[in-house]
């Protein structure tokens, strides 16, 4: 049984090493943060609006591209 036709499989495997990719990214800045913070001399908002303007930029990012 085939759950991904084979003309997709590159499309899937990009697609899933993609989102690899950032949850690591993700899961790198959480447990790195604590660094951040005394490195930059940020507060948690100062940190918060930098990752929050990330998630907002990949968000645009990939509707702009979906719409193209």
């Amino acid at each position: 049984m085939n759950l991904i036709e084979p003309r997709f499989r590159g499309l899937f495997l990009s697609l899933f090493a993609l989102f690899i990719l950032y949850g690591t990214s993700m899961t790198v800045i959480g447990a790195t943060l604590p660094k951040i913070l005394a490195s930059f001399h940020w507060n948690y908002l100062a940190a918060g609006i930098v990752i929050g303007a990330g998630a907002v930029a990949y968000f645009v990012s990939t509707y702009v591209a979906a719409t193209w």
